[in-house]
């Protein structure tokens, strides 16, 4: 699966960029206009990251390999917030935040477990 992990560390790295560039720079037009969309953008982009990681490491895959991808993607979740009122202009550390990256990467464990299961099924 080397190909998901490739796309883990890329996606991860979007992830960290697009968190702490200033936010003039990244802002998305789209989602400006949609209340709370900001949740929906952090649930979308951490659930792709748990997936990517969980196929990237489905050959070994244990569920204590699951509950690690969760906390790890949580914890870079928290740096990052932590980081955004350090060294960004325009960035705010938020709760609401933290706990909509939590959200994705159990959304992106789920999304994982359902495909296993169809494809387990097959």
């Amino acid at each position: 699966m080397k190909i998901f992990h490739k796309l883990a560390i890329g996606w991860t790295i979007l992830i960290v960029l697009g968190s702490l560039l200033p936010s003039a720079f990244v802002k998305i037009q789209v989602l400006d206009s949609v209340t709370g969309s900001d949740k929906i953008l952090h649930i979308s982009m951490y659930a792709i990251a748990s997936f990517l990681w969980l196929m990237s490491i489905s050959n070994s895959y244990q569920g204590r390999k699951a509950i690690e991808v969760i906390l790890l993607l949580t914890l870079l979740g928290l740096i990052i917030e932590v980081l955004q009122i350090v060294i960004t202009t325009g960035r705010f550390f938020e709760w609401y935040d933290a706990i909509a990256n939590y959200l994705g990467t159990v959304v992106g464990w789920i999304t994982y477990k359902v495909l296993q299961i169809k494809l387990n099924n097959k």
